[in-house]
């Protein structure tokens, strides 16, 4: 291979950017404006030019209706009925017999594609991103100074024929594994002002969550064991080789101390780190992420009530723990996609950052973590009036586009929601690994690893069938969110749990009379008939790129 070739992956493989926010304006103005990027070096002082995510907007096509009609009917025989008019008729006449029991009728309107014409019924009962500079970055030799803790102890490393297509847990080298932890000084000790510090209690719990002592008890090992490894061997001269040492940066990413923030950005990992400092000037030649230091020492409940005593169980504590499993992920699909695999495109953004919300999901009982449903140790669906997690916020947004990726808290709530109902359809860590080892980046990675020939359209339809039926623990096969327990799933010798999930015990509640929406690959959930049983009629009125799933449940008196 070339020199010309080896340098290919600056200019072909996106530079990843992740941040988690709990505040979308904080997020969106992140992507819109120049953002300081910190390196560990005390000589380096150049400007770096990136390639970053930034999203665009998509212009929706017009199209001339073109009127069609056709009949449909369908007679409900069992508990549930699902039906599909994937019908490119523009005027349908659609019955159903529901029998002499009452039901409950909802119609999911799923858009194939953009569309210009909004369905309506009437009853008698892939991004481009572009390239930005990043500019104003700081040495740790100029006004930015960082202590470095290192972990108390040094174990085994698992080697890459061993960790991409892991058999067993032989260890099979001496490499020694090292856990680096980099505080900025004016979050720690006495240069700390703003309240929230970071302590030696919080490194030692921050550093043990994500590395300790034996096997199968950490992120790390609950992670890499789905994945694989996180860096290795590879023949790329601009890239740096592999020390068997992870390193990780608290400071206050946002400025979040200061009175008028109301949000910040959780975490992100950004593989310019990745490179070596000749070919990537703003480098820190390390296996690296960043985690902000203000949100991990925050002390205070989901409620925003601070008692001052930080505490492991704190809300903010147990959400950055969860921000490792995330960020992890990114790190290792770095790796094991662009390098590993040399794959010269990258990964549709909407999918990476829902295979990181899937890891914090799979992970989070084994971390002992309320995850991104909220609820701590406990397999079931929980209480209501939960309002917590990514589950409210897409309550809230139920039509946000799957695959239009704008940064926002509510484009993560929306990927989270699909990729669990995945997890929980689909084989959960198995499904994981399958979507990591092989050689696509655009949604083929979820259809081509589920084992069926469903489009990206038909399994949005599936997830948001699943979503109306999540009140019920006896939804039929291919729709389950909500069995009352824990769901198993078990990886190479590992077993992870994932909760039940109930959309309608959150707080708010999902949206059964929705406005309909234009936007590509989303969905649009309707509740046309309440509580009746017999006949039902009704007229609907669509674009032809529409699809439409009927959803029939019985009617429960805790149905909301």
């Amino acid at each position: 291979m070339t020199i010309n070739k080896k340098y290919f992956l600056i200019l072909l493989i996106l530079i990843t950017l992740i941040s988690c926010s709990l505040n979308e304006s904080e997020t969106e103005g992140y992507l819109s404006g120049q953002k300081e990027i910190f390196y560990l070096n005390s000589d380096q002082s150049s400007s770096l030019t990136a390639i970053l995510a930034k999203s665009t907007t998509i212009d929706l096509p017009t199209s001339k209706l073109n009127k069609s009609e056709s009949e449909i009917n369908h007679t409900l025989s069992e508990t549930f009925g699902i039906y599909e008019i994937d019908d490119n008729s523009t005027d349908v006449n659609y019955s159903i017999d529901l029998g002499s029991e009452n039901k409950n009728v909802y119609f999911i309107y799923t858009n194939k594609d953009t569309i210009s014409t909004l369905p309506t019924s009437t009853s008698n009962a892939k991004q481009t991103f572009k390239q930005e500079s990043l500019t104003n970055i700081k040495t740790l030799s100029n006004n930015f100074q960082a202590k470095h803790f290192e972990s108390n102890f040094t174990r085994p490393k698992l080697t890459k024929s061993t960790k991409m297509f892991k058999n067993n847990n032989e260890l099979v080298d001496n490499n020694q594994f090292k856990l680096n932890i980099w505080v900025d000084e004016n979050a720690y000790g006495a240069e700390c002002n703003d309240g929230k510090c970071i302590t030696e209690e919080i490194i030692e719990f921050f550093s043990n969550v994500f590395l300790k002592d034996g096997n199968n008890n950490d992120i790390y090992d609950y992670v890499t064991n789905i994945y694989g490894e996180e860096w290795g061997t590879h023949s790329y001269i601009d890239l740096i080789e592999d020390t068997n040492t992870i390193d990780i940066l608290l400071f206050d990413i946002d400025n979040d101390g200061t009175p008028s923030q109301t949000g910040g950005v959780l975490g992100y990992y950004f593989s310019k780190d990745n490179f070596t400092r000749d070919a990537v000037s703003g480098s820190n030649e390390k296996i690296m992420f960043y985690i902000d230091s203000y949100l991990l020492a925050n002390s205070s409940n989901s409620d925003g009530v601070d008692d001052g005593v930080w505490e492991e169980s704190d809300f903010f504590p147990q959400v950055m723990v969860s921000t490792l499993a995330h960020e992890f992920q990114h790190m290792i699909h770095f790796y094991q996609k662009n390098v590993a695999r040399g794959i010269t495109t990258r990964t549709d953004t909407w999918i990476n950052e829902m295979m990181s919300e899937m890891t914090e999901d799979l992970v989070a009982f084994n971390i002992n973590n309320p995850g991104p449903r909220n609820i701590l140790g406990d397999g079931s669906a929980g209480n209501s009036d939960n309002i917590d997690g990514r589950i409210p916020v897409f309550n809230k947004f139920s039509q946000d586009s799957l695959t239009v990726w704008g940064n926002s808290y509510i484009d993560y709530s929306t990927v989270y929601s699909f990729g669990s109902f995945l997890l929980r359809n689909y084989g959960g860590a198995s499904l994981l690994h399958t979507m990591m080892q092989n050689n696509l980046t655009d949604e083929q990675i979820v259809t081509a690893s589920l084992g069926n020939s469903k489009t990206l359209e038909q399994l949005i339809q599936d997830w948001q069938t699943s979503v109306v039926l999540s009140k019920h623990t006896n939804a039929p096969s291919g729709y389950i969110y909500n069995t009352g327990d824990w769901i198993n799933s078990t990886y190479n010798g590992v077993t992870y749990k994932l909760g039940s999930i109930n959309f309608f015990n959150y707080n708010p509640t999902l949206n059964l009379n929705q406005t309909h929406t234009t936007q590509i690959h989303s969905s649009t959930i309707v509740q046309v008939a309440n509580d009746k049983n017999g006949t039902f009629e009704t007229n609907i009125t669509k674009d032809a790129n529409t699809m439409i799933k009927v959803v029939v449940e019985p009617v429960i008196e805790d149905n909301i």
